[in-house]
C-alpha cells in the first residue's frame, strides 16, 4: 500500500503544511480519506526492556493527533489532559523523537514499523449524479414538438406586406415629382440646377413621366406669359 493511504504518513505530512485535519463521528479525516480514531499507526510503544519479547503495541491515530495538538505542554501536564479526556498519552521516551519525526525534523525513527499492517481508508467519494437514460423515442418526440410549436409561433406574412412595385399609389410621389417641376424653373438663379436635375431625371424617371413633367413646365410657363 502506498504512503499516502498511511494515517501515520498523512498525519505528518498534513502537520508539516499546516493543512486541515478534521475530527467528526469517530473519524479523523485527511481530505477526503478517513480513519476511525481509535486505528492503529505504525508507530510502536515504548516498552520496558524486560518486555522486548512481548507483542508489539502500536499508539492510535488519535493518541498522536492530541500529542500534536498538546506539544506545547510539558510531558505531566499533557499526560494529565490525556487522560482527563480518555485519550491514552504518548509515553515518555518516546515523546522527542516522535514529534521530532511528525514536525519534519527527522524522515523517520527507528519506532516505525514498515511491515506492520495498515487498515485501508474510507474514501469519502461526493454524492454521484444519477444517470438519465434518454430513450431515442423520447427525444424524437420532444423535437417535433418544438418544431410544432415553432410554426405555430412562427407570424405569416399577410399578402398587402408583399405588395409589387407596381402597385405603389402615384399620389405617394405627387410631392417630389412637384419639387422637381419648380427646380425646373427658367429663372436664372435655378440653371444649374435645372440643368443637372434635368439630367438626373431623364436618367431615372421613365420617358412618360418626363413627358408629363415637361408638359407641365409648359403649361406653367404659359400661364405665366397671359
Amino acid at each position: 500500500m502506498s504512503n499516502m493511504a498511511d494515517p501515520l504518513t498523512l498525519l505528518r505530512e498534513y502537520n508539516m503544511n499546516q493543512m486541515e485535519i478534521i475530527e467528526k463521528d469517530g473519524r479523523i479525516y485527511f481530505g477526503d480519506l478517513s480513519w476511525p480514531k481509535d486505528v492503529e499507526t505504525r508507530y510502536i510503544m515504548w516498552t520496558e526492556p524486560r518486555y522486548a519479547n512481548a507483542p508489539k503495541k502500536y499508539y492510535t491515530l488519535q493518541t498522536l493527533l492530541h500529542i500534536l495538538k498538546n506539544k506545547s505542554l510539558i510531558h505531566p501536564a499533557y499526560a494529565r489532559k490525556a487522560e482527563s479526556e480518555g485519550i491514552p498519552a504518548v509515553r515518555r521516551p518516546d515523546r522527542v523523537p516522535l514529534l521530532a519525526y511528525l514536525n519534519g525534523k527527522t524522515d523517520t525513527s527507528p519506532s516505525i514499523d514498515k511491515n506492520a499492517p495498515i487498515k485501508k481508508p474510507k474514501l469519502e467519494h461526493q454524492v454521484p449524479q444519477p444517470h438519465i437514460n434518454v430513450k431515442t423515442e423520447d427525444t424524437s418526440a420532444f423535437k417535433a414538438e418544438i418544431i410544432e410549436d415553432a410554426r405555430t409561433k412562427t407570424p405569416k406574412l399577410e399578402p398587402e406586406v408583399l405588395q409589387p412595385i407596381s402597385s405603389v399609389k402615384t399620389e405617394d410621389t405627387s410631392s417630389i415629382k412637384q419639387e422637381i417641376i419648380e427646380v425646373l424653373d427658367d429663372s436664372p438663379e435655378r440653371v444649374p440646377k435645372k440643368v443637372k436635375l434635368e439630367k438626373e431625371v431623364t436618367e431615372s424617371l421613365s420617358a412618360e413621366k418626363i413627358a408629363e413633367i415637361k408638359a407641365k413646365r409648359l403649361a406653367k410657363k404659359a400661364a405665366q406669359s397671359n
